[in-house]
């Protein structure tokens, strides 16, 4: 037969009263929790910490327009758009979605007929790549 001390039936006791009701210790009767910052004192104190408040701080600040891209590839989103790339055209998407890619001869030649066709395209893109920030 098991031979327990009482110390080891008082701990048993402790675990199985702690493990019907909460393990943790009642605040004392005098305790007031504090109370919770209002949203205008959180909104002070993130302002205070330098974090962004407002959508618009989340905004990163327009580059120069001679040096943002943005608007230049919405140009060419609204080009392609209005005039698509087609028929032999459609190498240069082809080629452009393809990584450090060798072409062939062949393929070379299509892609100059098809970028002299678009000039329209390829001028916007080189406008575009040319700036060094894109900011929507």
């Amino acid at each position: 037969m098991l031979s327990l001390r009482r110390s080891h039936v008082l701990f048993l006791l402790a675990i199985a009263t702690c493990l019907g009701a909460s393990c943790r210790p009642s605040p004392p009767a005098s305790y007031t929790p504090a109370p919770l910052p209002t949203l205008a004192e959180e909104l002070k104190l993130m302002k205070q910490a330098g974090l962004p408040t407002t959508p618009e701080d989340l905004q990163a600040p327009l580059p120069p327009s001679d040096q943002n891209a943005a608007p230049i590839y919405r140009q060419l989103v609204t080009l392609l758009k209005a005039k698509p790339l087609a028929g032999d055209d459609k190498i240069v998407d082809d080629i452009v979605s393809r990584r450090m890619v060798r072409l062939t001869v062949d393929e070379a030649g299509r892609l100059r007929k098809a970028l002299s066709r678009r000039a329209d395209v390829g001028r916007l893109v080189h406008q575009a790549v040319e700036r060094p920030e894109c900011v929507y």
